[in-house]
């Protein structure tokens, strides 16, 4: 079965093709993943929104069996500084409401630059039982290093 792709700000469960087909009540539940790409200005330089879409999708298809994907995917060209973005805001309102299992981000200040925000993301997360993926650094917390690494690297 092939990854299925949504857009946050598109009516859930719906792709370009229709409806996510229904699984059997004995199927394991699939993982469904929230990507967050930002990029606060467009340049030439650095990883495009896109490119880091694809990137995340890439890692979590090799990493998670047949996930569905929620992207969130329009503040660029809003600033790190501080989580007043818009689909920074609907991602963790739907992260409250439990409508995916996984946050990939291509690096960790796409998610904040300010410690304290990014902190408080993240226990937000953890209280919902969301794993925090971040390529660019190599966390991830759906595994024991992984768990380790973060609250390492949150002490500085």
């Amino acid at each position: 079965m092939k990854s299925a792709l949504f857009y946050a700000s598109q009516k859930p469960y719906q792709t370009k093709r229709g409806a996510i087909p229904c699984k059997k009540e004995r199927d394991p539940p699939l993982p469904t993943i929230a990507i967050y790409p930002r990029k606060s200005v467009y340049t030439g330089k650095g990883e495009s929104v896109q490119t880091q879409i694809d990137l995340c999708r890439q890692y979590c298809d090799v990493h998670f069996e047949n996930p569905t994907y929620l992207i969130y995917d329009e503040d660029e060209g809003y600033s790190g500084g501080n989580v007043n973005r818009p689909d920074f805001q609907r991602m963790m309102a739907d992260a409250r409401a439990h409508k995916f299992d996984v946050l990939c981000c291509y690096r960790i200040d796409r998610i904040s630059r300010n410690v304290s925000d990014f902190s408080r993301t993240l226990e937000d997360l953890q209280a919902h039982h969301i794993t925090f993926v971040s390529l660019k650094e190599q966390f991830d917390t759906s595994t024991p290093m992984g768990r380790a690494m973060i609250y390492i690297a949150s002490v500085f």
